[in-house]
């Protein structure tokens, strides 16, 4: 069966451009099995896996999820923010706008 296999590195910005690898792996692989098959230690993939930066087609998975044909798997960034507290912020911000300073008036120039 096969399997496609891209990573998100720093260079991409956040975006995924370039067309995934694909593999001819064999039926009932796990996800931690086509990792190692890839090169990935085992203790880089619990770390990925904790991380939630290990998707199948954006969803996170399991070391021991079974691959189907056609998946892609998707080692992706690290999140460095929760997305749920930042659109709380934002929500926030919008009901309750910070309040402008008032600029001081500036002082008169001696004649």
């Amino acid at each position: 069966m096969k399997v496609s296999f891209i990573t998100l590195q720093e260079a991409d910005g956040g975006i995924l451009e370039r067309l995934p690898l694909v593999f001819d792996v064999a039926e009932g692989l796990s996800l931690c099995s086509f990792l190692q098959e890839r090169g990935v230690g085992r203790n880089d993939i619990e770390t990925l896996i904790a991380e939630k930066a290990v998707c199948i087609f954006g969803v996170t998975c399991g070391l021991n999820d079974v691959l189907h044909e056609g998946d892609r798997v998707e080692i992706l960034d690290r999140l460095h923010f929760n997305p749920m507290e930042s659109r709380r912020r934002r929500a926030n911000h919008k009901k309750h706008p910070p309040k402008r300073r008032r600029r001081l008036a500036r002082p008169s120039s001696p004649p």
